[in-house]
């Protein structure tokens, strides 16, 4: 009832039929947390591999599978790559479950290219076989639902979308926004730590319009009690929260309240962590720098560096040295390195 309006909208943008959209009927019951045991995840069902060659974002801070409406629109564009492999929804359909190369093998095998005569062969899985017949079964009892009993009412919220040019807590985001934490993750289910990450990384908050509204008031209430940007460490061997702490400038008081660690003697090696970089020190260093006419082209490591330290005096950001002179996370230089700047 609350997303299939908004999902035929967003199918027939494609330009395939509107009854596609009730797929998520046999896919996951219209659940954006299920998981299968095989790994495929969200109300469409995406399997890694599959999510990851259509362009999905799949990373520490978001799984766009787990958003039903983002997943709506790329399950759409697949559908149509499908249909326009095949001409034949059937087809189409039985690919989306099994895989296009396998229902191509199979029409081969089958020496038809008719879904009911190959299912009659028993040459693909008995799941593929009956998935057509349970979504044709199960859009007729959705048009017919009152001949069955069925209590059905759709209605759709109007959202709105908003990226933040900061990392900032879910609790602060949705306490600025009038809602609870629970009710935000049921807008934003693609979240996959406690924090809406930049907007350097793509994500958009989804909010309906007055809490949009309230969230946009409350912006720079949230800025400045948010005061931090993220980033994310993975605990190395012979790590300690001691070290990560010194490395980063950053007291074990604040690692352990954002990760959420009881005892700092027990993180793992392979643990993410959260690492704050204050907005404030990057406001401080950025009015407190001199006004230099050129910026260097390199810089040279000294003891006592760090590459978010190197990136304040430059003006720019950890990330970008880090893909200027292919740093892989978690973005170690050592003394006497040389960085490329610009």
């Amino acid at each position: 009832e609350k997303y299939s309006a908004l999902m035929r909208e967003i199918v027939v943008e494609y330009g395939i039929p509107e009854e596609l959209a009730y797929l998520p009927i046999i896919e996951s019951g219209f659940n954006y947390q299920a998981y299968s045991p095989k790994g495929a995840a969200g109300m469409w069902q995406f399997m890694p591999g599959t999510a990851k060659w259509i362009g999905m974002k799949r990373n520490e801070w978001m799984d766009e599978r787990l958003d039903p409406v983002i997943s709506c629109r790329y399950a759409a564009k697949y559908l149509r790559m499908l249909y326009d492999t095949f001409g034949d929804w059937y087809l189409a359909l039985a690919s989306y479950n099994y895989g296009g190369h396998n229902v191509k093998r199979a029409i081969r095998n089958a020496g038809t290219s008719e879904f009911y005569d190959i299912a009659a062969k028993r040459i693909i899985p008995v799941e593929t076989q009956k998935y057509v017949p349970r979504f044709v079964a199960s859009v007729y009892i959705i048009k017919n639902y009152e001949k069955f009993g069925l209590k059905y009412k759709e209605w759709k919220e109007d959202y709105e979308y908003y990226s933040l040019p900061f990392t900032s807590p879910v609790r602060l985001v949705a306490k600025y926004s009038g809602i609870t934490e629970h009710e935000f993750m049921q807008l934003n289910p693609a979240l996959r730590s406690p924090f809406v990450p930049s907007n350097k990384h793509g994500y958009q908050i989804r909010l309906p319009k007055n809490n949009m509204d309230r969230l946009k008031a409350n912006y720079n209430a949230l800025k400045n009690q948010s005061a931090q940007d993220y980033q994310v460490y993975y605990v190395r061997r012979g790590d300690n929260l001691s070290k990560i702490s010194e490395r980063f400038g950053v007291s074990q008081g604040i690692l352990m309240s954002i990760n959420g660690i009881v005892n700092s003697n027990r993180i793992r090696e392979g643990q993410k962590l959260y690492i704050p970089v204050s907005y404030y020190a990057l406001q401080k260093a950025k009015t407190k720098r001199q006004n230099v006419a050129t910026v260097a082209a390199n810089h040279v490591v000294a003891r006592g560096d760090t590459l978010y330290g190197i990136a304040l005096k430059y003006r720019t950001s950890a990330d970008t040295l880090a893909r200027l002179n292919r740093l892989r996370s978690p973005y170690t230089i050592r003394v006497g390195q040389v960085l490329r700047i610009k």
